[in-house]
C-alpha cells in the first residue's frame, strides 16, 4: 500500500541524517492498529454489558483486558527506544530489478522483537526479527525498481506491533546516503580486442601476451612445447611435466566506445553495461568511453564498478536524478 501523497511529501522533507542512528522517544510514534480498533469496541460492549447487568465479574475481566492494552503501548515503545542503525548497505542492482537493502542494527542493552525494517510506501515482503542485546543483526529490506541513475534511499520505517499487536510503534529515519541503478544490460555482445605497447594509465603491466621476455610462472606441459622451456627440477617433484611461461610487453586489451554503439542513449548504455560484465567476466583489461570521459585501460572489482557507476550517471545531475 502506497503512502499517501501528502505523507510522501513528508517524509522527502524530512531532514537526513547520518549514520550510526539511535533511535530516541521524541522520534517514535503510536497508533492502534485494526486488532487494537476492533479489540477497544470489545472492551467498550463488555463495559457497558457489565453495567447494565451489574456483572462484577464482567467488569473485572474489562479493567484487566484494558489495562493489558494499555500496558502494551509502553513495550512497543521501549522496542524502539534505543535501537541502532549502524550500516546501511545496498546490492549492486541492475534496472528494473527491485532494490535491495542490507541493514545493520543493534540494541545495546534489551531483548527486542518483532522488529520490521521496510521503505517508506514500499511494504514488499516485510518479516519481523528479534535482536540479541549487545548483538548486530542484518536485516534484509527490499524495495521497488527504479530506473537507472543515483537515488537518493528512500526513509527507512522501523517499526512493530509486539507484544499484543494492539498497538504500532514506529520511527521514520531518512539516511544521507545514495544507492546506483545500473543500466539493464542489453546482448549478446562481441568484444574486439585490440593489441598494444604502451597505452598510458593503470594498466601498465598487466594483460600481458605469451612471449620471451619475463618469467610469468608455470603451467601444464603441451606436447609441442621447447624442451629448452620444460621445467624439469619442477617437473621432478611428481606433479607431471611443467612449462615455463614467459610474457612480454604488449597486451591485448577491449574499447568500449560509445560511438561504436548504435541506438538511443539508454539502448547504449545497456549495451555498454553488458560489454562491461562480459570483458569482467572475461577477465581482460578494457576501457570505457563515454562523452566527455575515458577511462583507463583496468580490470578488477573497482574498475568494473568504476564503469558500472560512469554508466548509472551518465546524463544525471550529481548525486541525484536528471
Amino acid at each position: 500500500m502506497n503512502s499517501p501523497p501528502g505523507i510522501r511529501y513528508w517524509l522527502d522533507r524530512r531532514p537526513r541524517v547520518e549514520l550510526p542512528v539511535v533511535l530516541d522517544g521524541r522520534h517514535i510514534f503510536i497508533l492502534p492498529t485494526k486488532c487494537g480498533l476492533l479489540f477497544a469496541l470489545l472492551l467498550i460492549a463488555l463495559l457497558v454489558g457489565s453495567l447494565n447487568y451489574t456483572n462484577n465479574l464482567g467488569l473485572f475481566l474489562t479493567f484487566l483486558l484494558a489495562s493489558m492494552g494499555f500496558v502494551s503501548i509502553f513495550h512497543a515503545h521501549a522496542q524502539l527506544r534505543g535501537l541502532h542503525i549502524t550500516r546501511v548497505e545496498a546490492d549492486e542492482v541492475f534496472a528494473p530489478a527491485p532494490l535491495i537493502l542490507h541493514v545493520h542494527c543493534r540494541s545495546r542493552f534489551r531483548q527486542v522483537h518483532d522488529i520490521r525494517i521496510t521503505l517508506a510506501g514500499e511494504p514488499l515482503f516485510p518479516r519481523s526479527v528479534d535482536l540479541h542485546p549487545g548483538k548486530t543483526r542484518v536485516v534484509k529490506v527490499v524495495g521497488k525498481g527504479r530506473p537507472r541513475g543515483i537515488h537518493p534511499l528512500p526513509p527507512m520505517v522501523i517499526s512493530t506491533t509486539y507484544p499484543l499487536g494492539l498497538f504500532r510503534a514506529w520511527s521514520t529515519v531518512a539516511v544521507r546516503k545514495t544507492c546506483a541503478v545500473f543500466p539493464e544490460p542489453s546482448g549478446p555482445v562481441t568484444l574486439v580486442s585490440q593489441k598494444t605497447s604502451g597505452h598510458v594509465g593503470r594498466d601498465q603491466g598487466m594483460g600481458r601476451q605469451p612471449g620471451s621476455d619475463d618469467f610469468q610462472g608455470l603451467r601444464p606441459y603441451v606436447p609441442g612445447d621447447p624442451l629448452q622451456r620444460v621445467a624439469w627440477k619442477a617437473s621432478s617433484r611428481g606433479t607431471g611435466l611443467l612449462t615455463k611461461e614467459f610474457v612480454t610487453g604488449s597486451r591485448r586489451h577491449v574499447g568500449l566506445c560509445w560511438d561504436d554503439v548504435a541506438g538511443s542513449d539508454e539502448e547504449r548504455l545497456a549495451k555498454l553495461c553488458a560489454m562491461v560484465l562480459a570483458a569482467d567476466k572475461q577477465g581482460v583489461p578494457y576501457w570505457l568511453e563515454l562523452p566527455g570521459h575515458v577511462s583507463d585501460v583496468d580490470q578488477g572489482p573497482d574498475h568494473r564498478h568504476e564503469c558500472l557507476m560512469r554508466l548509472a550517471s551518465y546524463g544525471m545531475d550529481a548525486g541525484g536524478e536528471g
